[in-house]
């Protein structure tokens, strides 16, 4: 499309949207049809006749208080310099189209491209314990280095820690508001909100200037999931906003994680009801990686090298099989130097006691 294509389709969404009664799913069922959002505002009368579930009728003077008020909304889009894409452009990401509820418009601030990313979402408390701070970062950091983008909600606690960790390493994060992407929300995270439009992609469904609303984030939360592969709860109580993220995860069939907590932490509470439900459950950030199929690549600074000095025999063979292996399970390393897996756990055991190599899922082992 060209520019002035391109706003004629934003005016008709935005005349769309102001339709009472007409919400993400109508429109999304009317585009199916008219393939053009500008289409369908042409033949309005007829579209909404067409649509078997509603009975809407707009009269002469209803359609020029519409059309008025799209026109003044564009007006407000221009002038706060705020970018946007349409469900109908190409670069719209297919998976958040696949919803049942998409956003007709994001607004932007930042990289675009990111939509194009593999995607995984962050998500959790805004009163975050140490523990669940440090396994954000933990998890945010080593998804970046294997070229996964962070996707969360800028909130504090959990959402801001992933969302830090991910820059701190170079990676790739998108913020996904619940008001307008020029409003700092919450005011805290003010600094990072701008690092992000610089070094990432802010993202909203809400016009420019609007205020962020208590009923805004479950709409919001329900974009994270969409735009997702897999959401991984990272700590959550019983009640949390995270919780309705993972409840969209699965309602779209994406993969679901939780890290785990004790039954005596209070934080945890919906993370470990989640596992028992069925969640994936998450110690390391592998867990994911293997289960949705993506690439493992973690920095290789891992492999430097050891003193082995003071290592066995049976541990410096063992070394030395890892040395050339990014990984290897631990029937791979008995049937190579021909002991059983009791003598293999039991030296495994102590080298990871020393430091020397790290246990990663389904009992795989790697230097440290």
């Amino acid at each position: 499309m060209n520019s002035l294509d391109t706003e004629q389709e934003l005016f008709a969404f935005l005349c769309l949207t102001s339709i009472k009664g007409i919400g993400p799913a109508s429109i999304k069922k009317i585009i199916s049809i008219t393939h053009l959002a500008s289409q369908a505002w042409k033949n309005i009368d007829k579209v909404l006749k067409n649509l078997t579930s509603k009975t809407i009728e707009l009269s002469q003077s209803h359609k020029a208080k519409i059309q008025n008020l799209a026109e003044q909304k564009i007006q407000l889009i221009k002038k706060s310099n705020v970018k946007y894409i349409l469900l109908t452009d190409d670069i719209y990401p297919e998976l958040l189209k696949e919803i049942s509820t998409p956003p007709s418009i994001l607004f932007y601030q930042g990289d675009i491209n990111l939509l194009s990313y593999p995607k995984i979402a962050l998500v959790g408390s805004r009163k975050a314990s140490t523990y669940g701070l440090k396994m954000a970062q933990e998890i945010a950091s080593n998804l970046s280095a294997n070229g996964i983008c962070v996707v969360s909600g800028l909130a504090l606690g959990i959402d801001a820690a992933a969302h830090k960790a991910a820059l701190l390493h170079k990676g790739k994060t998108i913020a996904v508001l619940g008001c307008g992407v020029n409003i700092n929300y919450p005011y805290q995270n003010s600094k990072l909100q701008k690092d992000i439009a610089n070094n990432g992609l802010i993202l909203s469904e809400y016009l420019p200037n609007t205020t962020p609303e208590p009923q805004n984030f479950p709409s919001r939360n329900r974009i994270i999931s969409g735009l997702c592969s897999g959401v991984v709860v990272v700590e959550a109580p019983k009640k949390s906003g995270a919780l309705i993220t993972a409840k969209y995860a699965l309602e779209y069939g994406r993969e679901i994680f939780a890290v785990p907590g004790t039954t005596k932490m209070y934080s945890f509470e919906g993370c470990n009801r989640l596992i028992q439900e069925g969640a994936y459950l998450v110690q390391q950030t592998e867990d994911i990686l293997e289960t949705l199929s993506l690439q493992i690549n973690f920095p290789q600074n891992k492999k430097e090298n050891h003193t082995i000095e003071h290592l066995s025999e049976n541990e410096k063979n063992i070394y030395h099989l890892l040395q050339n292996q990014d990984k290897l399970h631990i029937e791979e390393i008995s049937q190579s130097l021909n002991l059983s897996i009791a003598e293999i756990s039991g030296l495994l055991i102590q080298m990871e006691i020393k430091g020397i190599i790290q246990r990663l899922a389904g009992m795989y082992f790697c230097l440290k």
